[in-house]
């Protein structure tokens, strides 16, 4: 079996572990976000997980394949003699050479930022409905996502769509609750992210609570996450959002910022949809 390389660990659990909470800082204006209020999100980033090997049978990805880094944007003003940035295919990541194969191609405000992975395109919290996504623009802008685009683009159009995770937490908790899955013709952007924003929205089990509180700690550290996620939802007035109890998005602690989509493409023919999320904060911005 092999072990992924997060602190942490402990051979004899199996259950990712929330960690004491820290916090992010309040982040000041930046090229990249605008001003604005931003709200502090508290990052528990789940523990270790061990992680069995597939099964020799499971498919294996033959699509994308692995390329170079792009070159980092300059943030200066553009001179006669600065060299032209690299044109690659849109809607995918990592970026494919312009004029490779692409099989299936995601709308390229949902894909993970195949410029720089650590500036989502898109800002969102998953706590929060589709409708409080926004686009980072140029300059640092937010400009309205266009919910009612197409969410698979490039002429291929299907009516299922399965989202699973490969990060090691995060795949843990989806591999037991099951994939997200959309089943409807001519799929939209907003499918897309009302399916993310409603399967991270379910309550917990009972034992989903047990299984958390297995490990030292977690407990107290679940109870945390769950009153920052009440804080910062719209869905309420807090003590009514309170009722609810603990949510599938209290698992990730600080983890609730949208990273991305990208697309595998197996050998069978099969293709799936892995998320992406990371923690940071999001413009509390309503515009």
């Amino acid at each position: 079996m092999g072990v992924p390389n997060c602190s942490n660990f402990n051979a004899m659990m199996s259950t990712p572990m929330i960690p004491v909470q820290s916090f992010t800082p309040r982040v000041t204006y930046t090229p990249l976000l605008p001003q604005g209020q931003i709200f502090q999100s508290p990052y528990i980033a789940p523990a270790n997980v061990i992680i069995d090997q597939p099964p020799s049978n499971a498919p294996t990805p033959v699509w994308p394949p692995e390329q170079p880094p792009l070159p980092p944007v300059s943030s200066g003003y553009a001179m006669f003699f600065t060299p032209a940035p690299p044109v690659f295919e849109a809607g995918t990541f990592p970026a494919q050479p312009l004029g490779t194969h692409v099989p299936v191609r995601l709308h390229h405000h949902i894909i993970i930022n195949p410029v720089d992975p650590e500036i989502p395109v898109l800002q969102w919290d998953i706590i929060h409905a589709a409708e409080l996504a926004k686009v980072l623009g140029g300059r640092g802008i937010l400009i309205p996502l266009d919910l009612n685009a197409a969410a698979v683009t490039g002429g291929f159009s299907t009516d299922k769509m399965h989202i699973t995770a490969d990060a090691p937490c995060l795949k843990f908790w989806m591999n037991r609750w099951g994939p997200i899955v959309i089943e409807k013709p001519d799929i939209k952007v907003r499918d897309v992210l009302d399916a993310i924003h409603d399967y991270f929205q379910l309550p917990l089990t009972e034992d989903d609570v047990t299984e958390v509180e297995r490990v030292p700690g977690n407990k107290a550290n679940l109870r945390n996450a769950a009153l920052y996620r009440i804080r910062d939802s719209y869905d309420s007035l807090p003590p009514l959002t309170a009722q609810s109890g603990y949510r599938r998005s209290d698992i990730l602690g600080g983890e609730r910022r949208f990273k991305g989509l990208r697309v595998v493409v197996f050998d069978d023919g099969t293709w799936t949809v892995f998320l992406g999320l990371m923690p940071g904060p999001v413009p509390n911005l309503i515009v």
